[in-house]
């Protein structure tokens, strides 16, 4: 984990704006050999015919002259045209990949502009927002893309692309479905006092809640919240899946001079290495190391005696922000 500034988010936009077709250049700031200019919005036929000479068959690169307001050739590219909702945000999207300079691409950007009346400049993140708003993207996907672009870390790069995949979502989502039925249980247990079944006996809740590997605390924390409380907190986070993995990238990131500043380690890790084995090797390959346990057992002896095995710090299950956020700014600035 690496302390970083916290981000702020863009200035929301109004609703109606979201009708409003957009275009922005959506490659980074500089000369390359490629740049995009990416348009969206619910029909974008005449913006296609100004710009492109012809009319394009959908998702397929077509390489042609981009044609300026004096009927002459600005550029030659590939255009590709992405008919709703069959598109990244849902409605018509138009990309042009032409050469990579910054004053072709604002060249590009203004004939576009001038070639359909009522398209706009798109507000930062807009093309992600509207994926979001027309469920092409649930808001954990929305939040990972600009995680995974901001990733200055392969474990960063990794976690971000799991979230963008869904799996983080996915594991929200079952640990939902898991509580609408615990909670089914027990309303129909005190919907129905009068018969003698024990709803939540018959249905084995208790063994659910203690079945290895479904602590509800251990998966939420696996799926990212912990990640995101942190995130708030203003660092940047990477995961790994237990010990060894968290050794690898250690090792890793000391031999790309891009140290982690705390690493925060579960004491067990069913079927992997857990912290206490895994904070002793670390220190061997970094002695200035600064490790954080976590447990939900607050009597094991580890975390009794944390510092007589490697770490600076505790952090109890389940987590609570503040707690963490005070744990972490005392072992950062001792």
């Amino acid at each position: 984990m690496r302390a970083v500034p916290p981000s702020r988010p863009p200035a929301p936009s109004g609703r109606g704006r979201h009708r409003d077709p957009v275009v922005a250049v959506a490659t980074a700031p500089g000369r390359g050999a490629v740049g995009i200019v990416r348009a969206s919005g619910r029909d974008l036929s005449a913006l296609i015919q100004s710009v492109c000479g012809r009319a394009l068959v959908p998702r397929q690169a077509t390489l042609l002259d981009f044609v300026g307001s004096d009927g002459q050739a600005m550029d030659r590219g590939l255009a590709i045209h992405f008919p709703a909702p069959h598109s990244y945000t849902g409605e018509d999207v138009l990309e042009l990949q032409a050469h990579g300079g910054p004053v072709l691409l604002q060249l590009l950007l203004a004939r576009c502009l001038e070639a359909m009346p009522g398209l706009r400049l798109a507000d930062p993140g807009e093309f992600t927002e509207r994926a979001f708003l027309n469920d092409k993207l649930d808001l954990a996907q929305a939040e990972a893309v600009a995680d995974l672009i901001d990733a200055s870390t392969e474990a960063a790069a990794r976690s971000a692309a799991r979230s963008l995949s869904g799996a983080f979502s996915s594991e929200v989502k079952r640990l939902a479905e898991r509580l609408v039925q615990l909670r089914l249980l027990v309303e129909a247990t005190l919907d129905f006092p009068e018969e003698e079944i024990d709803f939540l006996e018959q249905a084995g809740a208790r063994a659910r809640l203690s079945m290895p590997g479904t602590d509800f605390s251990e998966q939420i924390a696996a799926a990212g919240i912990v990640g995101e409380m942190l995130t708030y907190l203003g660092y940047e986070v990477g995961f790994a899946q237990d010990g060894q993995e968290a050794i690898d990238l250690y090792r890793q990131a000391m031999v790309n001079g891009d140290r982690y500043d705390v690493v925060i380690m579960d004491l067990t890790i069913p079927g992997g290495m857990g912290g206490r084995e895994a904070v002793s090797r670390l220190r061997e390959i970094d002695p200035g190391l600064k490790a954080i346990v976590s447990s939900g057992y607050s009597n094991d002896p580890v975390m009794a005696d944390f510092r007589a095995y490697g770490f600076m710090g505790v952090a109890t299950k389940p987590f609570d922000t503040e707690k963490l956020s005070r744990v972490l700014h005392e072992i950062l600035t001792s």
